[in-house]
């Protein structure tokens, strides 16, 4: 009978060492869960309607409505023209409240779309803000003609942007207009004639090939009250070498782990001859050449960032020994 009882006591402390740890493990694994169905926002969908261009203002709140608190807690917005100055959060008590201030810059005329998602200890949450606002301009006293890019297709036209003149014909009343160009890749100047304002725009030659799209910026004056309108254009530019993709997103990544690698075409038409190659401009970028042709090139990126945050990288793209722009890495370590 004592053999047999100590027999059974043996096994029972066996197994209960065995099942023990694993108690807790289920019960994290069920708080974290409930931690991220806690996290809720509100609004999810915030609505500005009409507005006129430049800056607007708004707020949300971010809620846990569990019973534990939730920690890291990192906003991102879908744009760059969004800026929320409390992007990170150390920890959100249970059944505490936090209002996310947000600012946006409305720079064109037309609907915008704005998304934030919420990423709790590096992983997505399920919740997201959606910012919609509709942009006009004040007053009806400018009129565009109408406005189009010309094609590029010179190779000269990748090294000295072929400069364009477009008329804008001020109504009475309007006294001063001055212009300025609200997009990175292009110039603005102007003069004024009688009752037009001549403007000539210049692509930069770092404006990536294919759909273009540029905002101008218009500040005039008309019964001692300034108005502001901000106006578009769009249009088509193409080279004899093209880079595809000029943007890369890498993603969210742990810090010290690698990014996943992704490729980038370089093409050339008939008749372009020379060295053409991808410079990296910091250490944490790692380039190979994985193909080669007369007419095609094809380079593996990676990123190896050491830093936390939203980070950029560029590489520099170089054809006999000339920039010709670049391209641009983005990714979000946490």
């Amino acid at each position: 009978m004592n053999v047999f009882h100590d027999c059974f006591m043996r096994r029972l402390i066996k197994f209960l060492g065995i099942c023990v740890p694993i108690i807790p493990l289920l019960f994290i694994s069920v708080v974290a869960c409930a931690q991220g169905s806690a996290l809720d926002a509100v609004p999810r969908v915030i609505n500005f309607k009409d507005v006129t261009p430049g800056a607007i203002h708004g707020s949300f709140q971010l809620v846990n409505k569990g019973r534990s608190p939730i920690r890291n807690i990192a906003l991102y917005p879908s744009c760059g023209c969004m800026i929320i100055p409390n992007n990170r959060i150390s920890v959100l008590n249970a059944g505490e409240k936090i209002t996310i201030p947000f600012e946006i810059s409305m720079l064109y005329t037309g609907k915008t779309e704005e998304t934030v998602q919420v990423i709790a200890n590096g992983e997505p949450t399920g919740v997201s803000v959606n910012i919609n606002a509709q942009t006009f301009v004040p007053f009806n006293d400018l009129k565009w003609d109408v406005i189009s890019v010309p094609t590029i297709t010179r190779l000269s036209s990748l090294q000295a942007s072929n400069p364009i003149e477009v008329s804008l014909h001020l109504k009475a009343g309007v006294k001063t207009v001055e212009l300025s160009s609200i997009s990175k890749n292009m110039r603005v100047t102007s003069k004024t004639l009688g009752d037009k304002c001549i403007m000539t725009v210049a692509v930069e030659r770092s404006a990536p090939d294919g759909d273009f799209e540029a905002g101008v910026r218009v500040k005039y004056s008309k019964g001692g009250r300034i108005g502001f309108a901000s106006l578009n254009m769009e249009g088509v530019i193409h080279s004899k070498i093209q880079v595809q993709p000029r943007e890369l997103n890498f993603g969210i990544v742990s810090p010290g782990k690698t990014s996943v690698s992704q490729r980038v075409v370089i093409l050339m038409d008939d008749g372009i001859h020379g060295s053409l190659e991808l410079r990296p401009s910091d250490r944490a970028v790692r380039l190979e050449r994985v193909s080669y042709n007369p007419h095609k090139i094809i380079y593996a990126l990676s990123l190896h960032p050491s830093g936390k945050g939203e980070l950029k990288y560029y590489t520099d793209l170089y054809f006999n020994g000339e920039k010709l722009g670049g391209i641009e890495l983005r990714v979000s370590v946490i």
